[in-house]
């Protein structure tokens, strides 16, 4: 990311995470709701701290798989996940997310958001 993206990711009242294979960036609010420092999501996929499967029954890598498929063709509304926090507990948010182009690379800009009150 370049010094002002960072800059503006560090201080976005959103949570922000850059994913190609792996989360390649992420910004504060980012870590802070999923429990964990900077290091302990940068470079995992977004399987390694999600986990095995989501509140609906199903594995949590079969549907990561159809989400991101949706993102890359454009068919993607917001959706909730689970993610495991740092603590070993379990943080239920929302999920929007967007193709984007860095360094020529396609990769994810994945906006991570509270669940309205009451779900």
């Amino acid at each position: 990311m370049s010094p002002i993206s960072r800059a503006l990711g560090a201080f976005a009242p959103v949570a922000l995470l850059l994913v190609a294979d792996t989360v390649q960036d992420c910004n504060e609010e980012a870590c802070r709701l999923l429990g964990r420092v900077r290091d302990e999501v940068v470079g995992l996929t977004l399987i390694e701290f999600s986990p095995p499967y989501q509140p609906d029954g199903r594995e949590s890598h079969v549907t990561l798989i159809e989400r991101l498929h949706a993102i890359e063709s454009r068919h993607l509304q917001p959706f909730p996940w689970v993610f495991c926090k740092g603590d070993g507990g379990l943080v239920p948010l929302v999920i929007s997310a967007r193709e984007v182009l860095v360094d020529g690379e396609r990769m994810m800009l994945l906006m991570l958001t509270l669940p309205p009150a009451g779900n």
